[in-house]
């Protein structure tokens, strides 16, 4: 992650190619990336609605703004964006992490969880998706793949707070409060 100071610099940079090329999708994309970062979630969904109406088939693009309608409460248009997305480039393992977390939300579990699936299939190595369908699966009552899950995320980078926050509750519900804290402690 790029220090706020750096995010300045570059989206001033970005801007002034704007002012030279202002339908250069790939500059719209990467100011939306950092807009994202920033929290500025208005700003980064027109820099991606930018980009698709350059290139309307662009599954990056179409992800990414269905990330940002996700943050901003707007599921339906986000799983729309997504599914999109998973039209363009069906072999995209991020939209199918987006996917599943809308899906989630929408408490559509099963469907979350065969998403989440679905994207570690393509990128084995995912580590926020092992996390994210351990907390799905502890969703489903089924604490043993919950977990297995938690620890492989934890396995790929043992300093994902997000897996050990994870691995903490499903640990909690195992009633083994002492593994519980010990993993929201790290």
């Amino acid at each position: 992650m790029l220090e706020q100071g750096r995010l300045k610099e570059a989206e001033a940079s970005y801007r002034r190619v704007l002012q030279i090329r202002p339908d250069d999708a790939v500059v719209h994309g990467n100011l939306g990336n950092i807009m994202l970062e920033q929290g500025r979630l208005k700003e980064a969904e027109a820099s991606y609605r930018r980009v698709l109406q350059i290139r309307p088939n662009d599954a990056e693009a179409q992800s990414n703004l269905g990330h940002v309608l996700y943050d901003l409460g707007r599921l339906d248009e986000a799983e729309a964006s997504c599914r999109r997305a998973l039209q363009i480039k069906p072999d995209y393992a991020e939209a199918h992490y987006n996917l599943s977390s809308i899906l989630h939300e929408l408490g559509r579990m099963d469907e979350a969880e065969a998403s989440c699936r679905r994207a570690l299939q393509i990128k084995p190595g995912f580590v926020e998706a092992y996390s994210n369908l351990g907390k799905y699966l502890l969703g489903l009552g089924r604490l043993g793949e919950a977990e297995a899950n938690c620890r492989r995320a934890l396995q790929i980078n043992p300093d994902y707070a997000e897996a050990h926050y994870n691995l903490s509750s499903i640990l909690q519900e195992l009633e083994r409060l002492d593994e519980a804290e010990a993993s929201c402690r790290r």
